[in-house]
């Protein structure tokens, strides 16, 4: 439900949302990204603050049993991933690609996948999973530099939805994993915004000749 006013990030999160699944919608590439398909969930995916209280929120609404497994495979992830030295992302643009495949080449798996390949938080899943698709064969994923052609959003809700967070008095990304098992921030105060100036930030201005790259 988008709220009359916007007065965090958080309410317009789902904006964002609408904005990278229509995305997918609107695609006329094959995709071969598919349910059950996880080659790429061993990526250092960013999330802002307010799809972390999202998540957050979400998990503790699970069953006991489903919350102590996810809460299991976080608390997992965080251990392995200390233990390759990573502890989060770096501001430094060039460090920061550097750490994104030390990463990726830990072959640690995002905490919230099921056993058979499924996301365990799909409703709230972050929008760099939700604009994140491929055109090639999902076995090219499994390699950081793998011959893969990624499908580019035509829109980049993701990039566009941190410029509104940011507008909207909120810290930088983090990972999934430490973003979860760490303080979670509350929502700054900001004066009300209208929903459809932030619709506009979100979604109006559009790559030019989107394509599968």
């Amino acid at each position: 439900m988008i709220p009359a006013v916007i007065t965090a990030a958080d309410d317009a999160l789902p904006l964002a949302r609408a904005d990278a699944d229509a995305e997918r919608i609107i695609r006329t590439e094959p995709i071969s990204c598919a349910v059950g398909c996880s080659a790429c969930c061993v990526q250092a995916v960013p999330v802002r603050p307010a799809e972390v209280r999202s998540t957050r929120r979400h998990i503790d609404t699970l069953a006991d049993d489903e919350r102590a497994v996810i809460e299991q495979r976080i608390h997992d992830a965080v251990a392995r991933l200390r233990s390759a030295g990573l502890t989060g992302p770096p501001t430094d643009r060039v460090e920061r690609r550097e750490m994104v495949e030390r990463y990726f080449n830990t072959g640690v798996e995002c905490p919230f996948l099921t056993d058979d390949g499924r996301c365990g938080i799909r409703p709230v899943r972050p929008l760099a999973c939700r604009e994140y698709l491929v055109a090639s064969d999902p076995t090219h994923c499994g390699t950081y530099e793998g011959a893969v052609v990624r499908i580019r959003s035509a829109r980049d809700p993701l990039m566009r939805f941190a410029k509104v967070s940011r507008a909207l008095g909120e810290t930088d990304s983090g990972w999934p994993a430490f973003a979860i098992a760490g303080p979670i921030p509350p929502a700054p105060e900001h004066a009300p915004v209208s929903p459809i100036q932030v619709t506009q930030a979100i979604s109006a201005q559009r790559r030019p000749s989107p394509r599968a790259n």
